[in-house]
Order: structure tokens, then sequence, then C-alpha cells
């Protein structure tokens, strides 16, 4: 079985914290954007709540990517000692996931894809147990 848990090398830690930098990048421009846009659109009150909705979105989305940037980029282990990202934000991510793909496979995505989809996300939710059986002596 496939130890998703082993020491990751640096230059694809490096690459992958210049990835969600860019990421960063682009979600901050589009949250500009849709700020622009709504400033504009400021007395139609049309979609008002489209715009809240995709500006919180853009928000949260550049927010995790510059964590998640700055925690490869740093490289130190989580307080777990086993992963780089604290293991609450792979089960945050995890949950966004299965709901995202269950969303998905329910409005037209294949029976494949969801059951591939569930798998990952419920085995990102349930990363803690991994990593407590990884830091038990003899393991």
């Amino acid at each position: 079985m496939q130890d998703y848990l082993q020491k990751g090398d640096q230059r694809w830690r490096l690459v992958c914290a210049v990835a969600c930098a860019l990421a960063t990048v682009l979600f901050l421009f589009f949250f500009g954007v849709l700020c622009v846009m709504a400033w504009q659109e400021r007395g139609s009150h049309q979609d008002s709540l489209g715009f809240a909705v995709a500006l919180f979105i853009m928000g949260l989305l550049a927010f995790f990517t510059s964590f998640l940037a700055w925690r490869l980029w740093r490289g130190n282990l989580s307080t777990n000692g086993v992963t780089t990202m604290p293991s609450w934000f792979i089960q945050l991510f995890g949950s966004f996931l299965l709901v995202g793909v269950i969303f998905v496979g329910f409005t037209g995505g294949g029976i494949i894809s969801l059951i591939e989809g569930i798998s990952i996300a419920l085995a990102m939710i349930l990363v803690s147990r991994n990593i407590a059986r990884r830091k038990k002596p003899g393991a």
C-alpha cells in the first residue's frame, strides 16, 4: 500500500509553494475584479447576493492558497510531527471535497468519479487516524 505520509522531496515542495503563491495572486486578482464590479453595480441591487457569495469564495480561496504556500515554503512539520499541513486543515478540505463530489455526482457526474472522489475525501477526513498509527512505536 502507498505511504502517503512519507517524507517529501524539497524541490517538489518548493514547486508546489510557488504554484500556490501564483494561485493566490490569481484569486486576489479575481477578488479585486469582483470588488470593482460590485462597486459599479452598487445601486442596482440586481445580483448582490451573487457578488457577495463570489467575493466570499474568492477571498476564502485566496486565504487558503496563501496559507498553503506559506506552510510549504517554510517546510516545517505541523504539530503532529508528520505532515506539513495541520491535520485540521486536511480534514477541512476533505469535508469540502466530499460535499463537492457528492453535489457533482448527483447533478450529472459519473458513478466512477463519485466513488473515487468519496474515497479520496474520506481519506482526507480520516487522516488523523493514519497519523496516529504512524506515530505509534513500532509502526
